[in-house]
């Protein structure tokens, strides 16, 4: 019998924000990460994630119109989840930053 494991990682940081998500966005962001198996950097992006650079292997993926994902392909080909947020919180960020310069 051969056990199938899952090359992703989801980091333990990454837990908590699952927790405060009501559970149609949990199961959201899951399928989201589940669809992430069969990710390869040799073929093009899906519409719904973004390289974030060039000389990295970090992604954007977006669950839906709040939520995204920030992962990382690693050498030996895995896939670790570093992020979970909304789009609102960046741009809350970024506008607050832009006020303080």
């Amino acid at each position: 019998m051969t056990v199938n494991q899952s090359r992703i990682k989801i980091d333990s940081s990454v837990l908590p924000g699952l927790d405060v998500l009501s559970e149609e966005e949990r199961a959201n962001v899951l399928k989201s990460i589940d669809s992430l198996e069969n990710f390869s950097i040799a073929q093009p992006l899906a519409s719904n994630i973004k390289k974030l650079q060039e000389d990295e292997q970090l992604y954007l993926l977006q669950v839906d119109a709040s939520l995204r994902i920030i992962f990382e392909v690693t050498a030996e080909n895995k896939i670790e989840i570093s992020h979970i947020f909304r789009r609102e919180t960046i741009e809350y960020m970024f506008r607050r930053k832009k006020q303080n310069v």
